[in-house]
Parts: structure tokens; C-alpha cells; sequence
């Protein structure tokens, strides 16, 4: 499912609703708290699936409009995506 769900999240129509992409970001942000549970949800991704989700954050840090919005998140995500990969 997830590989729809990040396609989907650069269509006008989440561009428009933007519901979708905002809870992506927060699951791969979680609080410390669910931190585990994320790491085992994403642990059958291989090293080039958890790059390709660095790259979505990171396209949403250059987005004017996520980067202003969620930026504390966007941080968090790309720091917990990071220590996935190491």
C-alpha cells in the first residue's frame, strides 16, 4: 500500500486535500513513545524503499508550504528514517 499512498500524495487532488501526506509525515515522525512499534512496521522495507521515504521527506522540506507547516516533524522524521538506514 505504501508505494500508492506516496504516489498519491503528488497528485493535485493531495495537493488539494492534503490529509494524506500530512499523516504520512507523522507516522514517519513518531513520538518516542511509538518509535518501536514504527521500527517494526518498517523493517521489511529494504535500504532503497527507506531511501526513497528520506527523498519524500525531503521533498517536503523543500516544499514552501510543508517546510513552514510541519518543520519540527519533518526533522524528526528525517532523523528517525536516518537511524533506520544505519
Amino acid at each position: 500500500m505504501l508505494p500508492h499512498y506516496l504516489r498519491y500524495c503528488f497528485t493535485p487532488e493531495a495537493d488539494y486535500n492534503q490529509m494524506e501526506t500530512e499523516f504520512l509525515l507523522y507516522n514517519l515522525a513518531p513520538e518516542e513513545q511509538f518509535a518501536p512499534e514504527t521500527r517494526v512496521r518498517l523493517s521489511l522495507l529494504t535500504k532503497s524503499q527507506l531511501h526513497c521515504l528520506v527523498h519524500f521527506v525531503e521533498w517536503m522540506r523543500a516544499d514552501p508550504k510543508w517546510s513552514e507547516y510541519c518543520p519540527s516533524e519533518i526533522a524528526r522524521a528525517l532523523q528517525f528514517l536516518s537511524a533506520l538506514l544505519a
